[in-house]
């Protein structure tokens, strides 16, 4: 009989932290899963800590990849050999929480529509410690897709997605990065994707991380790809690479031409204004996130372009007025 979930991660030289993912896998709350983890071509003795794991554990599923294919590559390989009707995403330096499949089925089943969710987290170091910073993101699908247009903040090792619907979006496009993000779009478009409002996962930060490797030139360009493409499938209007360059700036709050960015944050607002799909809710949400990202940016910038800054001045202490009342 086939398991409910199919668990699936991809590593490469993972061996520092991927015995903590396993045993996090081994104690949730929900048993019903098998546990394919790809090794793809690793050069340490991650394949001799799979092997382990998989010796006392019959639900363990090692794939031992001889040739490095990257991340996505290898994520598909477990995909296309996935039994479980829903499939859960790991990295092999993450951990969750002991009741995160049992939320996510529950939620999933209760919510027939949605195909994919993804939940709120925290911020571990090295040594798996808490570092304070925690992960808050909308969780209204329409939002989330709008979002998306800026930068992802979403969790990949989060996520828990019907078969069904990886198959229908094709799975991951099979590049070493960002590919996740790219997912994340394909998903939202669909109004598949929410978020669960609730700390299910530890999502670790170190030095050796993916998005801190010397790939990180190329994952930032294949970002703006993805933002280009986003839009123009969600709106059928075509963004220069430099302008999904520059929203992205303004989405992370990063240095960039203040009238620039300001001009191309009003071009997104005009986007996701006439989107008829959009509640009151959705776009009240959107409209906080827009002045958030306004004040954020421009405070960001001020020092360094004090000209432009003094210009926009009115926003940015409107906007910082309105913040300090709503928190106070």
């Amino acid at each position: 009989m086939a398991p409910e979930i199919t668990v699936i991660t991809a590593v490469r030289n993972g061996s520092n932290y991927l015995p903590e993912t396993i045993e996090s896998v081994q104690k949730q709350t929900f048993q019903d899963w098998e546990y394919i983890i790809i090794d793809d071509a690793s050069q340490d003795n991650t394949g001799d800590i799979i092997s382990l794991y998989a010796e006392s554990d019959s639900r363990i599923i090692p794939i031992y990849r001889k040739n490095k294919g990257g991340p996505f590559a290898a994520a598909n390989h477990g995909i296309k050999l996935a039994k479980g009707k829903f499939i859960i995403r790991t990295d092999a330096d993450d951990i969750s929480f002991p009741e995160r499949f049992d939320r996510q089925l529950n939620y999933l089943e209760s919510n027939p529509e949605i195909q994919a969710c993804v939940s709120f987290g925290q911020l571990i170091d090295e040594n798996s410690k808490p570092t304070g910073y925690k992960f808050r993101y909308p969780t209204s699908p329409n939002v989330i897709k709008w979002l998306l247009c800026l930068h992802c903040p979403l969790i990949h090792s989060s996520t828990c997605v019907k078969k069904t619907a990886v198959l229908e979006i094709g799975g991951y496009k099979e590049l070493p990065a960002s590919q996740d993000y790219r997912f994340f779009t394909d998903l939202s478009r669909k109004e598949w994707l929410s978020v669960i409002p609730e700390d299910l996962v530890y999502f670790r930060e170190h030095r050796s991380r993916l998005s801190n490797s010397n790939i990180s030139e190329k994952q930032i360009q294949w970002s703006h790809e993805i933002i280009q493409d986003h839009i123009q499938a969600l709106t059928k209007s075509k963004w220069t690479l430099q302008e999904a360059n520059g929203l992205n700036k303004v989405g992370l709050s990063e240095e960039y031409k203040i009238n620039e960015g300001l001009r191309l944050l009003k071009k997104w607002i005009k986007l996701w204004s006439n989107d008829t799909h959009l509640s009151y809710s959705d776009k009240a949400e959107l409209k906080n996130i827009t002045e958030t990202k306004q004040r954020q940016f421009l405070r960001r910038n001020a020092r360094n372009q004090p000209f432009s800054f003094f210009i926009n001045a009115h926003l940015y202490f409107y906007l910082k007025y309105k913040y300090n009342q709503s928190v106070a």
